[in-house]
């Protein structure tokens, strides 16, 4: 199934809504959505202009919302880099509010307390 720019968007939407979600449930920094900060710190290997453009449609949706945005971009392809990136901030104590991972991979977190 194609989805059009429009429906990708809903897509990716919906997806980084999940993950955001799924990332506080396991405990990664479920403070960090308190009621007096608002701000969504997103880490992500989505840096070409078309991933960049669903992002910037997240963002507008969450600011409607009362949400601030912090892009955490991590350049190179597959997402390698941004995993490690990633395990550098959780290990550090500093986790991003959201990342874009394998589900799998939020199991091990979770695990891991």
């Amino acid at each position: 199934m194609r989805l059009g720019t429009r429906g990708f968007t809903r897509k990716l939407r919906d997806v980084l809504m999940a993950s955001a979600m799924a990332v506080t449930a396991c405990g990664f920094a479920g403070s960090a959505l308190a009621a007096d900060n608002k701000e969504i710190q997103m880490l992500h290997c989505w840096t070409s202009g078309g991933e960049a453009a669903a992002l910037n449609a997240l963002k507008q949706d969450l600011a409607k919302e009362s949400y601030t945005w912090k892009d955490v971009p991590v350049a190179g392809g597959g997402g390698a880099a941004a995993m490690t990136t990633l395990k550098a901030m959780v290990a550090a104590g500093n986790p991003p509010t959201a990342s874009r991972i394998l589900g799998y991979y939020a199991l091990d977190y979770a695990e891991a307390g």
